[in-house]
């Protein structure tokens, strides 16, 4: 039988330094008690995936010792890690998308009859595991045509088929609506009181004071405090016996802890709403084979407006952005710009209509990694006067526009001449803001434009969104994150399965809950 303390895992002096000496962990010492769930906080670059990497076999450390179920470690592969019990929930799945939940689940370990997979013998060992959860999936449906919080079970029920003791999940919560989050919340329970150990990355400050036994923040590199919240022996899920000397602990001390007093909160400038619209949808249809349908969508964002989309992954934002921005010629309905009706449209138009778009995926849609600063901050002004010349480019003048924007938005690199790729993900993110955010553009399309970022970076590119709000920019945020869209947004349209599902008007009290039940197909927003 386990003691209350005994510890899972022990981690003593892991540091990792890239060849290109960036040290991504620096002297890491760190203890994960058994059937806890253990949250791991820090900004984006403060070192938690290359940790969590390390533990899962992905990469080497420079030095410093791992043990796990008392025996030293050294997993050279994830194959090894998996065997020794430790499973890992990418935030982004690891599933093939054309074969079977069925097939998914049990990909490369498939129990043989003869020479053919045994289909019978793999569903009385996966029932096992559904019904002791009480969770049910679509066996024979191709991943490709599950939802998120469908795919996200299949990767946990993947996990503990291979006999994971200690389960990583990274930003699981990310891609849900309350409702989901809240029974993936029960779920994580579940598997501690069944004696699993989860390691809990997120960057959402509530998601770790409700989840977590203990926290550990860590900040560039470095492992800065844990704390524990509860005192939990084996079995016990209990929230009730909360540490007296941690009780009180806030989202501004974790704050406060994360960013050591940097952290500004963000205020919000209520404004009226211009009455000019600069950017319409009527009607329009989609028919989606290879993707999701739009049907009968229409919507209408004004100038110096900030309107929210919110709906879980595939319900029709990408259509809608690729509509605006040119990629998607085959609808119907209307499409209206500065009240004219565009046809024809291509990503040039777009842009010359004074359309910016801050993507979603920012390495293979907003930047190229193998481009320097200086290429990527300049990528969509080549045709301009001041970039190049007849035969050249302005190189002097271009390195004086790429050192103010790297001041003005804090681009953190060691010069504009070092590869995109080899920022941080919230540098890449506020490369790309700055590319965008700096054009002649009237209307701004942001796509989940803080996703994966830490909370300082979050705060900054918000307050630059404001700003754009201010100057009388009209702004089109989609965002996974309710928080952001009931911070940010005048409005919030729900799409769901292709279709607007509902409005809410932010001068009304509107909670997640209202939000979450549009999202998952309810009607209780007003519909305009």
């Amino acid at each position: 039988m386990s003691l209350p303390d005994e510890p899972l895992l022990q981690l003593y002096g892991i540091t990792k330094i890239y060849p290109n000496q960036v040290m991504a962990n620096d002297d890491i010492n760190l203890n994960i008690r058994k059937e806890t769930i253990h949250v791991i906080l820090g900004e984006n670059g403060a070192g938690k995936t290359t940790l969590m990497n390390i533990l899962f076999g992905l990469i080497q450390p420079t030095t410093g010792e791992m043990i796990f179920k008392g025996k030293k470690a050294c997993f050279q592969t994830t194959f090894e890690s998996i065997q020794a019990g430790i499973g890992m929930i990418h935030q982004h799945f690891k599933l093939v998308p054309s074969l079977s939940v069925l097939e998914n689940l049990f990909l490369g370990i498939e129990p043989k009859r003869f020479f053919f997979t045994n289909h019978r013998e793999m569903k009385e060992i996966l029932n096992t595991f559904l019904n002791k959860y009480d969770i049910r999936l679509p066996l024979e449906k191709k991943v490709e045509e599950c939802s998120t919080a469908t795919r996200q079970l299949i990767e946990i029920i993947k996990t503990l088929i291979r006999g994971a003791d200690l389960i990583i999940m990274d930003e699981p919560t990310s891609l849900l609506a309350p409702q989901e989050r809240d029974s993936l919340f029960n779920i994580i329970r579940r598997l501690k009181k069944d004696g699993k150990t989860i390691i809990f990355i997120t960057h959402k400050l509530d998601e770790a004071l409700s989840m977590g036994d203990e926290i550990t923040i860590m900040r560039q590199g470095k492992v800065l405090n844990t704390l524990e919240l509860r005192r939990t022996h084996p079995g016990s899920c209990s929230t009730n016996s909360i540490d007296s000397r941690k009780k009180d602990l806030k989202e501004s001390d974790l704050i406060q802890m994360l960013f050591k007093g940097e952290h500004k909160n963000l205020e919000v400038e209520k404004r009226n709403i211009d009455e000019e619209v600069v950017l319409s949808f009527q009607g329009v249809n989609l028919n989606g084979k290879t993707k999701v349908s739009l049907c009968d969508v229409s919507f209408c964002l004004h100038k110096g407006e900030i309107l929210g989309v919110a709906g879980l992954a595939d319900s029709g934002q990408q259509e809608i952005i690729r509509i605006i921005m040119g990629y998607e010629n085959e609808f119907t309905g209307f499409f209206e710009m500065n009240r004219k009706v565009i046809a024809h449209h291509t990503p040039h138009k777009a842009r010359s209509m004074h359309v910016s778009y801050i993507p979603s995926d920012r390495l293979s849609m907003g930047s190229d990694g193998n481009l320097s600063l200086w290429e990527n901050l300049i990528s969509t002004q080549l045709d301009s006067d001041w970039v190049s010349g007849l035969l050249h480019l302005k190189k002097s003048k271009i390195r004086h526009y790429t050192r103010s924007l790297m001041q003005h938005f804090s681009i953190k690199a060691s010069s504009s001449s070092m590869k995109v790729g080899k920022l941080s993900g919230g540098n890449i993110q506020k490369t790309i803001l700055a590319r965008e955010l700096t054009t002649k553009s009237q209307i701004i399309l942001a796509d989940n434009p803080t996703s994966g970022v830490d909370s300082e970076s979050a705060t900054f590119i918000r307050q630059q969104l404001l700003s754009q709000k201010k100057k009388g920019k009209a702004i089109l945020l989609f965002s996974h994150d309710l928080d952001e869209l009931k911070l940010l947004s005048d409005r919030i349209i729900v799409l769901y399965q292709g279709r607007i599902n509902g409005e809410f008007h932010m001068d009304d009290d509107v909670d997640d809950y209202q939000l979450g039940k549009n999202m998952l197909g309810a009607k209780t927003g007003n519909l305009s």
